[in-house]
């Protein structure tokens, strides 16, 4: 198994769920101990996969964090993955609002060897540690 594979199929649940919240109009089903509230549990969920159309800034949090010379806490299992230059990089490149394509090109001019999908990655890393906000 491979995260990438995970992660696909677990998006594609939440399309799926998704489409089923958009054709079921009865929402007076009554949840039991033995059925999962699906749609009160995932509501909070993106619909949508961020892309290199859309606009990122660093948050207040991130600013902060980048101006300590402490690293940034990256969980153990994504180590290898998440790079703390490369995160604190990202944030600083967002101090004001840009575009991911734009800030992918910038990030390339730095790390070469640099994926799209490893910065994406690391951008999804910011946003759901707070030191990235959508625009």
């Amino acid at each position: 198994f491979s995260w990438k594979n995970i992660i696909k199929q677990i998006i594609e649940v939440w399309h799926q769920k998704y489409q089923e919240a958009q054709q079921d109009t009865d929402f007076s089903k009554k949840d039991t101990f033995y059925t999962m509230p699906h749609f009160q549990l995932f509501k909070h969920y993106a619909s949508q996969i961020i892309d290199l159309n859309y606009k990122v800034k660093a948050t207040e949090q991130g600013i902060k964090q980048i101006q300590t010379k402490k690293p940034l806490e990256i969980h153990k299992e994504l180590k290898g993955k998440i790079y703390n230059d490369e995160a604190k990089l990202i944030i600083s490149f967002a101090k004001d609002k840009i575009l991911l394509a734009d800030l992918f090109n910038k990030m390339k001019e730095v790390y070469n060897d640099l994926s799209e999908n490893e910065f994406m990655q690391h951008v999804l890393w910011g946003l759901k540690h707070n030191l990235l906000q959508v625009e």
